[in-house]
């Protein structure tokens, strides 16, 4: 003799209805995430933020900045020779993972975006989380970017990763630094921003690593960052 199967209650198939749907959506939502990604090999690497892929194209890795380094006569700027060689080292490869239709162009027309290494991590938090770049945020730099780039920052700053470990011991110049919480720079007293910033934006910094912790970057106006 048979048995009656028990009749499944309203509320319980509902349940299980939402978790397979809520399971089929995050399928899904994996599945576009990665879709847009595509495979290029890489030509060079010019500096410690930027690639140059096969065919020519310029990549500047969105939402960082890196020390310079020095060309044409101009001295490069402090550790930029050892955050090159971070990169390249992370680079050997020679290929990464770019969405290019989520990308955009700076006003060098040099591509802006979110580069993957192979194993899907993000390189530009790879870089600052070691210690070799520093957040550098833009009005539209995706809030979920910067903020996960500031946490390996501050990370990094206080484990003394990188070139953190040398950065307090750098002498501070006089009159220390000044931020603009507006466009997110700091100064010091020889760049002419240093005496523009509107009260209601300005904010003091004693040394460097007080200004980078902020989530603030140094002006490329002018030579804020340590020279070599």
């Amino acid at each position: 003799m048979h048995k009656k199967a028990l009749p499944v209650s309203v509320p319980a198939a509902y349940a299980v209805m939402r978790l397979c749907l809520c399971t089929f959506l995050l399928a899904c939502f994996a599945c576009t995430a990665e879709a847009g990604l595509l495979r290029y090999d890489i030509s060079s690497v010019p500096d410690g933020d930027t690639i140059v892929l096969a065919g020519g194209t310029v990549v500047r890795l969105r939402g960082i900045d890196a020390p310079e380094v020095g060309r044409n006569g101009h001295a490069s700027g402090f550790y930029a020779h050892r955050a090159h060689q971070q990169l390249v080292g992370l680079l050997k490869k020679r290929q990464v993972l770019i969405d290019m239709e989520k990308s955009s162009r700076d006003r060098y027309g040099r591509v802006l975006a979110d580069v993957y290494l192979p194993d899907r991590r993000l390189l530009s938090e790879v870089l600052v989380a070691s210690g070799a770049a520093w957040l550098y945020q833009h009005a539209d730099t995706p809030v979920g970017l910067r903020d996960t780039l500031l946490a390996a920052q501050r990370r990094a700053i206080t484990a003394k990763t990188g070139m953190w470990r040398y950065v307090a011991g750098l002498d501070t110049p006089q009159g220390g630094y000044r931020g603009n919480r507006r466009s997110m720079r700091f100064f010091t007293q020889k760049c002419e921003a240093y005496y523009k910033i509107s009260y209601r934006n300005v904010v003091h910094f004693d040394t460097l690593t007080e200004s980078f912790m902020a989530g603030m970057a140094p002006a490329r106006s002018c030579d804020v960052w340590p020279l070599q």
